[in-house]
């Protein structure tokens, strides 16, 4: 059937009865036709698409025991963090004559929920945020991640402070959702002792403070 449209309609009036018309006739192949949006779209941030403001303060769940912050504290803030695991090749503790690449320190930044800089990561282990308070952890317990290649999740504890912000309120921390920053398994022998490597590495960083 074929609609007839007046050539004298306002020109509102024309613009919407082809749309009237496309409603009202089914189309013999829906799976060829496309979409087109009335209005541009906005461009979402890929840190910050499907987030939403409760994911923020979440507490993450289903940790094991050995994990878990005790009670009497609840979680005030998440990182995601991208940087790097510093190693150094040093003799073995238990044996001099043996080598292997030890632990100097990471070096990361800290992102809000939306991708934005709040912060940094360094050695101690230390939490610094941009308001300048810190927090410097210290490891309760660790558990192997379950991507082998990712370095362990932990429970830390705070050793100290400084400054008066968000950090200074800290009780615990989270290291967890980690890909990467493994120690290599080779490269380090008495002929490559005190040089160093740079492990990229992400996690996610979760805060407690005191309720």
């Amino acid at each position: 059937m074929k609609l007839k449209i007046p050539s004298k309609l306002p020109h509102k009036l024309s613009l919407a009865v082809p749309i009237l018309v496309a409603i009202s006739f089914p189309i013999a192949n829906a799976a060829t036709v496309a979409v087109f949006p009335l209005q541009p779209t906005t461009a979402v941030n890929p840190v910050a698409q499907n987030r939403t403001q409760s994911d923020t303060n979440q507490e993450p769940s289903d940790l094991p025991e050995k994990l878990k912050v005790p009670s009497g504290n609840a979680l005030i803030l998440k990182t995601p963090a991208k940087g790097v695991q510093i190693y150094v090749c040093q003799p073995q503790a238990n044996d001099r004559s043996k080598f292997e690449w030890t632990l100097k320190a990471p070096e990361a930044t800290l992102l809000n929920e939306t991708g934005a800089l709040i912060g940094k990561h360094y050695g101690g282990p230390t939490w610094e945020h941009q308001d300048g308070s810190k927090v410097v952890g210290e490891v309760k317990e660790r558990l192997d991640s379950p991507d082998a290649s990712a370095i362990p999740l932990l429970l830390l504890s705070a050793k100290s402070h400084e400054g008066n912000g968000l950090f200074s309120k800290v009780t615990y921390l989270h290291r967890l959702n980690t890909k990467g920053g493994k120690a290599p398994n080779s490269g380090c022998d008495i002929s490559k002792q005190n040089s160093t490597v740079r492990v990229d590495y992400t996690a996610d960083y979760y805060y407690y403070a005191a309720r």
